[in-house]
């Protein structure tokens, strides 16, 4: 929630001032800077979701398949956080209270449903622009151990790595140009 605020309680408000005082990560302060302890609810509600679709699935958790699961968890989760740290460093240069996160929030949804129900432009969209559907439907399916074709599932870690890589660049880029919002 950090991210989806951060033009208006960092860059307007000043707070990122205070931030790049401290002799810490600017990036690891604004994650971590509060902490949402309703997020724990989320989590064990998404946990007891997996736990019972997984059953009702008939569906065995070896440890090949749970660290498979653990895996795919931490590249997606990186690349969710990548693209909204993309979004976040927009607000170095175009001071707005909303942001560009909202429309973002939106196509999250779309990576909820199989990718093969849209058309080939959608995916690709969802894919390799903004990859939400490749952070879950191709892990899913690999996890499920369903095929699909593409097999794009070994790019996962790939994707998380350019897209972390590129988002921690143009938030250190930001950051260095970043100019303070003045009195």
């Amino acid at each position: 929630m950090n991210l989806y605020d951060f033009g208006n309680n960092y860059i307007i408000e000043g707070k990122f001032d205070r931030i790049l005082l401290r002799p810490v990560s600017s990036l690891f302060q604004v994650l971590f800077e509060t902490f949402r302890i309703e997020s724990f609810q989320e989590v064990a509600t998404g946990i007891f979701c997996m736990v019972w679709a997984a059953h009702r699935l008939g569906i065995v958790w070896t440890p090949a398949r749970l660290a498979m699961l653990l895996f795919f968890g931490i590249c997606a989760g990186i690349i969710y956080i990548s693209i909204f740290l993309m979004l976040s460093t927009v607000s170095f240069w175009f001071e707005d209270r909303i942001g560009v996160h909202p429309p973002v929030w939106n196509v999250i949804a779309f990576g909820r449903y199989p990718l093969s129900i849209y058309s080939p432009v959608v995916q690709f969209f969802l894919c390799w622009v903004v990859p939400f559907g490749l952070a879950s439907f191709y892990p899913s399916v690999k996890l499920l151990g369903r095929a699909v074709t593409p097999e794009y599932a070994p790019l996962v870690p790939v994707v998380a790595v350019v897209f972390f890589t590129l988002a921690l660049s143009l938030w250190n880029f930001g950051t260095r140009h970043y100019s303070s919002t003045g009195s």
